[in-house]
């Protein structure tokens, strides 16, 4: 949730906004009517794309595995292999300590660097 003093901590979720737009626009009809329909397969692909901050997908941040791709589910997993929820959330928390902060610190730079370039520009 974001406040509406501070409209722009809503960046992030305009721009998965943005995105959700342009890859719905892959799904629909010419009318535009049918946009409801890809819904569901443009939430997974933004969900199992890989971020460029991270270097992981949005749903192995959520549940610390890789996603399971419809034609991969078809086959069913070995009973030896399956994971306990605890191994999972062990495995979660591992992949969050050991996120890769290189990136992490390249992004956040860049975002300082264009605003302190916008900033300095005279408004049009």
């Amino acid at each position: 949730m974001a406040s509406a003093e501070h409209p722009e901590t809503n960046g992030l979720v305009e721009k998965v906004n943005g995105t959700l737009v342009a890859t719905l626009a892959a799904f629909v009809n010419f009318e535009h009517n049918d946009w409801d329909r890809g819904l569901q397969q443009a939430a997974f692909s933004i969900n199992t794309a890989k971020q460029s901050t991270t270097q992981i997908t949005p749903f192995e941040l959520v549940y610390g595995r890789s996603a399971v791709f419809p034609h991969e589910a078809s086959f069913p997993w070995p009973p030896d292999h399956a994971e306990t929820h605890e191994e999972r959330l062990k495995k979660s928390d591992q992949m969050e300590k050991n996120r890769p902060t290189p990136s992490l610190q390249k992004t956040k730079e860049k975002q300082v660097r264009l605003r302190s370039s916008s900033e300095t520009k005279p408004p049009v």
